[in-house]
């Protein structure tokens, strides 16, 4: 009977908003919709001196970045241009692992002997993988975000009042998909397309929805989870080849390098299968609550209170 290897190759193209085609912004109360704490930025004064360091907080009229020097605190007018730099790790991995993936596969399934047909795609792909974070690691794309106004085409609106809401800037992006959770405990899904200090606006599937803060329990932000993929991968790569028994009599079968090979898949599969990350939940109001307890051969008074 001959053997056949039959090789299917999927493409997919992900379509994502590209920050790098979004116009910059003109209302510095508005930055925390491009960018997120921790992120990578440049700052330049309207004076043209520069400050470079990584954002460790951001008000209405402030933010603050670790600089080399240490951190320095820089006012709304101070800042003329703010351009952030992004590390590009999911595109990287994803476009590894394919083509890791595919160069397995030929390699694998072509040849006379097809012995690692299945293997192989396996093994490149998750080097592919771990090869294309490190070029995206190595290779971030400068964007600007926000430009200030000139003087003559300055906005006359009012300053815009901070609010609770504002914490969820630091972390999710205009077009960010995120999840609302009200108080009544209904979940709402969507892209992100307003927030204010008191208000939040999603994008679903009905149509655009408006929540105020009082409305808020929680919302949780979609994301890659791929340094939670690596360490799955990793582990449950080396419990496999340990277990094994072809992999125990095997020389050339190292736990320590199939769970590196493990950790690329796990990397590729978590940038892949993002999931809900919290962000912001509500504050309960003070409250106090007098509960009975009971326990074998005893009785008694539970006493909590919240502030």
């Amino acid at each position: 009977m001959s053997r056949h290897c039959t090789l299917a190759v999927t493409v997919v193209l992900l379509a994502t908003p590209s920050l790098g085609r979004a116009q910059p912004l003109q209302s510095f109360q508005d930055l925390a919709l491009r960018v997120n704490l921790h992120d990578e930025l440049r700052i330049e004064a309207p004076s043209g001196a520069t400050t470079s360091g990584r954002l460790t907080s951001l008000g209405p009229e402030e933010l603050v970045v670790a600089t080399s020097d240490g951190e320095r605190r820089l006012s709304g007018a101070m800042v003329g241009k703010v351009s952030i730099r992004r590390r590009a790790l999911r595109t990287g991995v994803l476009v590894g692992a394919g083509i890791g993936a595919i160069a397995g596969a030929l390699a694998g399934c072509t040849g006379e002997d097809r012995e690692e047909c299945a293997d192989a795609p396996l093994l490149l792909g998750g080097l592919g993988a771990a090869a294309g974070a490190a070029v995206g690691a190595l290779m971030p794309r400068t964007t600007v975000v926000y430009v200030a106004p000139s003087a003559s085409t300055a906005p006359g609106a009012a300053p815009r009042r901070p609010g609770p809401l504002d914490a969820i800037g630091l972390h999710a992006n205009l077009g960010d998909r995120i999840r609302v959770t009200d108080r009544s405990g209904a979940r709402h899904a969507g892209r992100l397309t307003g927030l204010t200090g008191d208000t939040l606006t999603l994008e679903g599937e009905a149509g655009e929805r408006r929540f105020t803060h009082e409305q808020v329990q929680q919302v949780a932000l979609r994301g890659p989870a791929m340094g939670l993929g690596a360490l799955v991968g990793a582990g449950t790569f080396a419990a496999a080849a340990l277990a094994s028994s072809s992999c125990r009599d095997n020389p050339d079968c190292q736990p320590l390098a199939v769970a590196a090979v493990g950790a690329g898949v796990g990397v590729a599969v978590g940038a892949l299968v993002p999931r809900m990350r919290p962000v912001y939940r509500a504050e309960e109001p003070p409250h106090a609550s007098i509960r009975p307890a009971f326990s074998r051969g005893a009785v008694g008074v539970r006493a909590i209170v919240r502030w």
